[in-house]
């Protein structure tokens, strides 16, 4: 379980991309212009697999490390509940922030590259 609660979950369904499928984020990446990318998963969930060039700040300590994220990204856990709340918590601070729908395993799931 979650130890320390840094956001709270809150209707985002009115603000444009709020959420991004993976392949989408994967062709985004490729692109001219990549998005940001943001892990909020522990230390050892992102040695094991991560998105390249993602940042990397477990949600626990993203509500003191505010100052680190660009004011766009796409944040991801492992499944998405994690990253909701973070996507919550970034938006309440101004940040453009757009969830990966299924996080990393749905990334895996269809695929889709990671470095260990």
């Amino acid at each position: 379980g979650l130890e320390n609660v840094v956001g709270y979950l809150q209707t985002s369904g009115d603000q444009p991309g709020a959420r991004i499928q993976p392949k989408e984020l994967a062709e985004q990446l490729d692109g001219p212009n990549p998005p940001h990318v943001l892990d909020v998963r522990t230390p050892n969930e992102y040695r094991q697999a991560h998105i390249a060039g993602s940042q990397h700040i477990p949600l626990t300590q993203l509500k003191h490390r505010l100052n680190e994220v660009p004011g766009q990204v796409v944040v991801h856990c492992q499944s998405g509940y994690r990253s909701s709340m973070a996507a919550s918590l970034l938006r309440q601070h101004g940040i453009v922030a757009t969830d990966l729908a299924g996080g990393i395993a749905a990334w895996q799931a269809q695929g889709l590259p990671v470095q260990a």
